[in-house]
């Protein structure tokens, strides 16, 4: 068939209910086509290819059946199929075609379809074309003949092209962003070491970057970004961060620069409603989901997500290829979290042609050998002697941190600002309680969304935080003293750093106290005690900070190589067994497979079915809390209905303190 030969036709006939015409919506997918040829490198075999795809993709809605009643959803025949069966594709062209929006499965079911042999020759005769039966393809696709067809990567992406270029247009996008210089937004009147390394960079490579908080890591990985743009500067960036908390703090800061950037993670949209006044939230987010912005920030499971097989897959592995990675605060991830991510990334630079930064200010030597071997990254950027400052100074005491709360209330009567952190939610709980008279902020991982949200903000109102191993990253504090409960060194270093933040206090003292519980290794803890005695002897108490790596290595030894490999090696199983147009429904569940729940608390029950009842349905998400399901609460936890929804309702007390477990609620 010659495109040429049958456009003026294609005219004629809608695509949309808005009245689009196939002619029209078919140029539409070639504008989106043009610009992603660029930002995503495509070689003119897949260019020539894509084409063809979206020439055709419409094509069988020429057909009475559907012209005539173009809202229905419940068809005699897919247009897919008749779409396909213009004589001459190839066999990825077909496949592309047939599903770009239906499963193998779903399609499946339409290959003995009785109208299709009338409905094909119609289209046939309308347009004047030739056509060929492919009943007996669609059949054979799962099976052993095309296995090599459904798996090839330049299938997948071609099936993800033409549909990411479906999507965008459909959506009446018109213009994919792009133009960002990180050296032209971030102005600095001198760079520190680390940002003249990346600047001086002579090689377009893959970086590790190590640097204590405060150091403007951030900057310095956009301006490795710079490095690695094409030339029309529309290379997608991904910047990956563990907590959604820091996702949101980034998001705000990179849209007060104006920047092209978006966020994405499971509460996101609730975010931007309170971010974004005058904007369609549900549109804004469904903009972000298709990479239209060049700035991404989200959690790793957004991007992860494509080797799990979720719906629509390709379209999102399609909009990785070429792009710039970017992966902070790795030292927050577990060894499952940490294979899931490497292995991905391996996958992704092997096949797409990624480029990637990883950055964290405390990474042990076993880590970082595992990251830069699995990866390939041979070049390390570290600070330099004059970026280090003299800031902390460790006091270590054999008794619980209840045992100083006078110290406490002496140090904030005295107008300190004062942080506290601790390893449990209860603890920080029953402190919240105790000096409840000095107004203090509460911030831990049993707060719901809407509350944690509200606890974050104004932090400087309060001289007193309290919190657990929330408060380690994301938030932009700075404090003039601390006392904690001794936890692994990587977390204590990361506390540290919301004491004295820019070094600009002098020497700001740290006072470290037993632990109240058992969430750590018993090992791990009894090394760090170890480092904290090294320290006090041989220093004094000072935390030197480029001793950092050794303070890591002291205590991190080696990775579990058993099970990262274990983990790996899932990975790569679901990898290999990627195919076109095959989805699984638990993908999200399978992705993440921790002991975690959403609960509503019982108190907010009214509230939520209220909300939900005015369709205020991000207000009423907002209330859930995300938890480690304990079987101790076993009992507490019920089941409820409303609405069509199926939720989980948890009858423990909530109120200023977040979600109480049972044993606290008499307190």
């Amino acid at each position: 068939m010659l495109y040429s030969e049958i456009e003026n036709k294609l005219d004629k006939y809608k695509a949309k209910s808005d009245n689009t015409s196939i002619l029209q919506h078919n140029h539409d997918l070639m504008l989106i086509k043009d610009q992603i040829v660029d930002i995503y490198n495509l070689d003119k075999k897949m260019v020539n290819s894509l084409e063809i795809c979206i020439e055709c993709h419409d094509v069988g809605k020429v057909v009475d059946s559907y012209q005539s009643n173009i809202e229905n959803k419940k068809r005699t025949i897919r247009h897919e199929i008749l779409s396909a069966s213009i004589k001459n594709l190839s066999d990825k062209q077909k496949l592309a075609i047939i599903t770009h929006h239906k499963s193998k499965k779903e399609i499946k079911r339409f290959a003995e379809n009785e109208f299709y042999e009338k409905e094909l020759q119609e289209m046939a005769s309308k347009l004047d074309i030739e056509v060929e039966d492919i009943r007996g393809f669609i059949k054979q696709i799962g099976r052993k003949k095309y296995k090599k067809l459904v798996e090839d990567i330049e299938s997948i992406l071609l099936k993800g092209y033409l549909q990411y270029c479906d999507h965008v247009a459909s959506a009446g996008i018109k213009k994919i962003e792009k133009g960002f210089s990180a050296i032209d937004v971030f102005k600095f009147n001198k760079y520190n070491s680390i940002q003249n390394q990346v600047l001086n960079l002579k090689d377009r490579e893959d970086i590790l970057i190590i640097a204590p908080t405060g150091l403007g890591k951030t900057a310095t990985s956009l301006f490795w970004s710079d490095l690695l743009q094409n030339k029309e500067k529309s290379k997608r960036i991904y910047y990956l961060l563990p907590y959604t908390a820091s996702i949101n703090s980034l998001y705000k800061n990179m849209s007060s620069k104006n920047i092209s950037v978006s966020m994405m993670h499971s509460r996101a949209e609730y975010f931007l409603n309170k971010m974004e006044e005058d904007e369609d939230i549900k549109k804004l987010y469904n903009i972000f989901k298709k990479s239209v912005k060049q700035l991404n920030i989200s959690t790793i499971y957004q991007i992860v997500k494509v080797i799990f097989s979720c719906k629509r897959y390709e379209m999102l592995l399609a909009q990785l290829k070429n792009s710039i990675f970017i992966v902070d605060e790795i030292h927050c991830f577990d060894i499952e979290q940490i294979a899931l991510l490497l292995t991905t990334l391996k996958f992704l630079k092997e096949k797409l042609g990624i480029s990637i930064c990883i950055m964290s200010a405390s990474i042990p030597s076993c880590l970082q050998n595992l990251i830069c071997g699995e990866l390939g990254i041979s070049k390390i950027i570290k600070a330099s002697e004059e970026d280090y400052k003299i800031r902390h100074k460790i006091y270590r005491f054999n008794k619980c941190i209840l045992d100083d709360l006078d110290m406490i209330k002496e140090d904030l009567d005295n107008g300190k600002r004062i942080i506290v952190c601790v390893n449990s939610v209860a603890l920080s709980q029953k402190l919240y309680m105790l000096l409840k008279d000095y107004k203090p902020k509460l911030i831990h991982g049993r707060f719901n969304t809407r509350d944690r949200e509200k606890a974050e903000q104004n932090l400087d109102s309060s001289n007193l935080l309290i919190g657990t191993q929330a408060i380690e990253v994301s938030l932009d504090i700075d404090y003039d003293k601390m006392y904690t409960e001794i936890a692994p060194i990587d977390s204590l270093l990361q506390r540290f750093g919301r004491v004295n933040r820019y070094g600009e206090k002098g020497i700001s003292d740290i006072f470290i106290y037993n632990k109240s519980n058992k969430i750590y290794s018993e090992e791990i803890i009894d090394r760090t005690d170890i480092v904290i005695k090294n320290i006090l002897d041989k220093n004094d108490g000072i935390v030197l900070e480029n001793e950092t790596q050794g303070y890591l290595d002291q205590v991190y030894k080696n990775i579990d190589m058993k099970e990262y490999l274990h983990q790996a090696k899932a990975i790569n199983d679901l990898i290999e067994d990627l195919e076109v147009a095959v989805f699984y429904d638990s993908a999200s569940k399978d992705m993440c497979s921790f002991n975690t729940i959403s609960v509503l608390p019982s108190v907010l029950l009214d509230e939520y079915e209220n909300l939900i009842r005015n369709k205020r349905y991000l207000e009423a998400n907002s209330l859930f809390v995300n938890m480690t399901y304990f079987k101790n609460e076993d009992e507490y936890v019920k089941k409820h209905v409303f609405e069509n929804r199926d939720i989980y309702v948890i009858d423990l007390e909530y109120d200023e303190r977040g979600l109480v477990q049972a044993d606290l609620m008499d307190l």
